[in-house]
């Protein structure tokens, strides 16, 4: 589990904050597209959808495995969520520069 949670916070924070997308943020920013530019800079947004599609890429890696498909996205989805919203948290808190 701890190998799919970095995959899933080093995913997240590539998209939300990395310098590789940076170009592409400033973009939407610049052409008015707040809610878009919202979604793609907040760590818990962004995290739900990259363990959502986790299961597609790494399924074996995935902590929760449930009878039913759609429990089992949504389930890894919002671990992810929150898993990346605490990584963000804690390393904002102990000082890390600009994620």
């Amino acid at each position: 589990m701890m190998v799919w949670l970095l995959v899933v916070y080093g995913v997240t924070l590539a998209i939300t904050g990395s310098k590789l997308t940076a170009g592409f943020r400033a973009w939407l920013y610049r052409h008015d597209f707040d809610r878009t530019y919202g979604f793609i800079t907040c760590p818990m947004c962004v995290g739900f959808w990259v363990g959502l599609g986790s299961w597609y890429v790494l399924p074996e890696l995935c902590p929760v495995h449930a009878p039913l498909l759609y429990v089992t996205l949504l389930s890894n989805g919002f671990v992810a969520s929150a898993a990346c919203w605490a990584a963000h948290v804690i390393l904002a808190r102990l000082g890390a520069e600009k994620l």
